[in-house]
């Protein structure tokens, strides 16, 4: 199975269309589909997945309804609720519907991200932020370590 990997900068149009890396596209038709479905992501962004990687992600969402928990059964509503299949046109763009660009801050630059198994696609400084932040709480816990590591390294000394 290939993976989606890589950033790509694109521009969403006037018409709330952004054009699907070539590359992307070529990995969702060798997984056997040149269809694709957006739905919101875990953050400010939206998650694409090929057809067969979305049928994946539904199927291991309704073999979870046994639990049927009232989490359970929102996570379906949201997932659902939220989702709308996308088929590239010949220059492959897909149209991203207006409330999913609404819930993402979709506006002019977007940046397209490979995620593994699907990809992501932000408002672009939105990205760079959560990059920031990111790198922050890594770099703060890094120190957190070291400190530890220090601090322990001492208490064991007798002078």
């Amino acid at each position: 199975m290939q993976f989606f990997t890589g950033r790509y900068s694109l521009s969403l149009d006037n018409k709330g269309r952004i054009a699907i890396p070539a590359k992307m596209r070529q990995v969702a038709a060798d997984q056997g589909s040149e269809r694709f479905y957006v739905t919101i992501g875990s953050h400010k962004n939206l998650d694409l997945y090929s057809e067969p990687g979305f049928i994946e992600k539904a199927d291991l969402m309704k073999s979870r309804k046994a639990i049927e928990t009232e989490r359970e059964i929102y996570l379906r509503r949201k997932l659902f609720g939220n989702t709308e299949q996308c088929v590239p046109d010949k220059q492959g763009r897909i149209v991203i519907p207006p409330h999913l660009r609404e819930h993402a801050g979709l506006d002019g630059e977007v940046l397209v991200s490979g995620a593994g198994d699907h990809l992501e696609i932000w408002q672009k400084a939105t990205y760079e932020a959560y990059i920031r932040k990111q790198e922050e709480l890594e770099e703060l816990e890094q120190n957190r370590e070291r400190q530890r590591g220090d601090t322990s390294s001492h208490s064991g000394s007798t002078d």
